[in-house]
């Protein structure tokens, strides 16, 4: 007992022994109540060192963090800093302690520990993993056992495992019968929200399949262990294939310690790569905290400037020499260019893929529609907008709220696919110039300096988009190796089947960004048939047009997230969660909402420059010097993401970009009168 001038403090004396280290105290001076200093004797009572008072394990200091820290939840930066998994599910009988067979560990003497069980429990507690134990104990409900009984053996496994290798475990689950007998998923779901895991976190060990079928219900990753009779016979039914887990292959190790040596060790050599995704998501959000005081600043001074314009152009009739549609196109440029920068973010593989495109195209419309709203809020607080849009206003900026709602949706596909960040925007801005400037001169009657300069123009940006498709193909590789080498490698049969795989995911993103291409287009058409339409001049056209188009992305987010919602309900309505109907849609949502909001913020300011770009340098020509934001998209994918790391690609890419610049600007010169 040490005494201090305010009040006594309790402390622990024990031998400095590596299996009785500093954090096993502190648990035990934490599970029994000591507030006290805990005293270490090292080398035998030699030297002794006074600690800090220990705490109750839920407080740890607090350190200062960056600000894309900060927007980042637990889950993302639990992935980020470690690719072990950080919940380890382990069934009790033939994992742990010896399988006595049927009906099970009825007494303290029926207790033993399996060899290596404790020293591989410890190992996980070194690693910073949370271990909790799913057992089936039904001999509860036939009368062979009471609670007071079963409590006594688990406080005696826990004595077993702390005295053999100063092992703990953080939490016991039980099912004595009923529905929430495994193959159920019910305690593996209540594991995963003791510390709000996702599935994607957690790993189930076990022996008999009925814990590999909970696992698989949980979507959590299943490990057999052989080290029972039961793991054997289950072992046997996996190799000859009569078992329910037609879809799942789960991995078979001899014993507990080997399945922790093994994921240890995997997580070890896969930890460059995580650090390589930590540094990439770093680097995201700084260049998101780049862009958006330069995108404020420049939208700032195109309303500013375009409220101060008395002689705005009318009914479709174009101002090219007039500064804010240049202006327009700046910011049109950078935020449009740095718009899915966030999209790639290493937290956002923990999401379920099926959900993960259509809660962030979501969280983006929300965020797209409340940057427009708050605008036109300015607005009408500045009495720069006091008319009440019209319907035929309301009906263009729902046209163009949906527009806008499925280019988000396939544009995180596209982006998320083998095209990358690098080609996929280039693609779809070179086809939506091309459709843009079609629309311009057929539909709108634009007037064209030269037909046939802008036919090459757009010939050369049909090419380009082929150069910047093909550059994530193989060709590029092979045409290099046979001009260096002046010979092919003739591809293998497992060559061939990788590279068919990789020629049909890349038709697959080629498609999807293609459809982008058609609808970003075609996103200003509905503006510019209101401006047609309009009888007078002035910002109240193009104000009024965002904050119905802000209103109804507002409206068409929430029904895409609720859309979202009752997918993933229909999806796992078999599970019962204490979480609700949902499980693990609450973590998604908060690993999707602060990106995907950011994301859509720079989606509407740069819709407001590019409008302000088409409105006064015409949509053929506004348009396309829009979308040479394939140039900061490239640059992020290559310097941020590493994408593009072949040199062959690398060229080939390159020539496609400058192919798109000179058809851009090319467009620009001859195409308006």
């Amino acid at each position: 007992v040490g005494v201090t001038k305010q009040s006594p403090r309790l402390g622990f004396a024990g031998l400095a022994h590596p299996a009785h280290t500093w954090p096993n105290f502190v648990h035990i001076a934490a599970a029994t109540g000591a507030t006290g200093g805990i005293v270490l004797l090292q080398n035998c009572c030699r030297r002794m060192a006074w600690r800090r008072p220990c705490r109750p394990p839920g407080r740890r200091k607090r350190r200062r963090r960056r600000m894309y820290n900060a927007f980042m939840s637990e889950d993302s930066k639990r992935h980020q800093q470690s690719a072990v998994p950080q919940l380890f599910l382990l069934d009790r009988d033939g994992v742990i302690n010896v399988d006595v067979g049927p009906p099970g560990v009825l007494s303290l003497d029926q207790l033993e520990l399996l060899p290596g069980s404790a020293a591989a429990v410890r190992c996980l507690n070194d690693a910073g993993c949370c271990v909790v134990v799913v057992t089936n104990q039904t001999s509860i409900g036939k009368g062979l056992l009471n609670q007071q009984q079963l409590d006594g053996i688990h406080d005696k496994l826990c004595e077993l495992l702390f005295l053999e290798a100063g092992a703990k475990i953080d939490r016991i689950l039980v099912a004595t019968g009923g529905t929430r007998v495994k193959p159920s998923p019910d305690m593996l779901l209540e594991a995963l929200q003791f510390k709000s895991f996702l599935a994607s976190d957690a790993v189930m060990i076990g022996d008999k399949i009925s814990d590999l079928e909970a696992g698989k219900a949980a979507g959590v990753r299943g490990i057999l262990v052989t080290s029972s009779a039961h793991g054997q016979a289950a072992s046997e039914q996996l190799m000859t294939g009569c078992h329910s887990l037609r879809s799942v292959q789960p991995i078979v190790y001899a014993d507990l310690a080997s399945a922790v040596e093994a994921e240890l060790s995997t997580a070890q050599e896969d930890r460059c790569l995580v650090n390589t995704q930590d540094a990439c998501g770093k680097a995201a959000w700084r260049t998101a905290a780049l862009v958006v005081p330069v995108g404020l600043a420049l939208v700032i001074a195109i309303v500013a400037l375009r409220l101060l314009d008395t002689s705005p152009p009318v009914h479709g009739a174009k101002k090219v020499c007039h500064i804010i549609g240049w202006l327009g196109a700046a910011g049109a440029i950078v935020l449009f260019g740095s718009s899915q920068v966030l999209m790639k973010l290493p937290a956002l593989e923990t999401v379920e893929p099926a959900a993960r495109a259509g809660i962030f195209a979501a969280c983006s419309s929300l965020g797209n529609g409340l940057c427009n709203v708050a605008l036109c809020a300015v607005l009408h607080w500045l009495n720069a907008l006091q008319h009440i849009p019209m319907p035929r206003t309301a009906l263009a900026g729902f046209l163009g709220a949906t527009d806008i709602c499925a280019i988000q949706l396939l544009a995180f596909a596209a982006c998320s696919s083998v095209l990358g960040l690098t080609v996929a925007p280039a693609i779809w801005c070179g086809i939506g110039m091309s459709v843009s400037f079609t629309w311009g001169v057929t539909f709108f009657r634009e007037p064209v300096r030269s037909p046939v300069g802008a036919a090459l123009a757009v010939l050369l940006l049909c090419t380009g988009v082929a150069l910047c498709a093909i550059a994530r193909s193989d060709l590029p590789r092979r045409v290099a190796r046979h001009i260096w080498s002046g010979s092919s490698r003739k591809p293998t049969q497992q060559s061939s089947k990788k590279q068919e795989r990789h020629s049909t995911a890349l038709a697959t993103g080629f498609a999807i960004a293609f459809a982008v291409g058609l609808l970003d287009g075609s996103l200003l058409v509905p503006f510019k048939f209101l401006v047609l339409g309009h009888g007078d001049a002035g910002a109240i056209v193009a104000y009024q047009y965002l904050e119905t188009f802000g209103a109804a992305l507002l409206l068409l987010g929430s029904l895409m997230l609720a859309v979202q919602a009752a997918l993933w309900k229909s999806r796992y309505s078999h599970c019962a969660s204490p979480e609700g109907w949902f499980p693990g849609f609450s973590a998604a949502l908060r690993i999707c909402s602060v990106p995907g909001l950011f994301t859509g913020g720079f989606w509407a300011l740069g819709n407001i420059s590019s409008i302000h770009a088409a409105e006064y340098l015409g949509i053929a020509v506004g348009f396309p010097l829009t979308q040479l934001g394939i140039i900061v998209n490239a640059l992020i994918g290559i310097c941020v993401f590493g994408e593009m790391q072949n040199k062959a690609q690398l060229a080939a890419c390159t020539s496609g970009g400058l192919v798109l610049l000179v058809g851009a600007a090319l467009l620009g010169i001859f195409g308006h009168a």
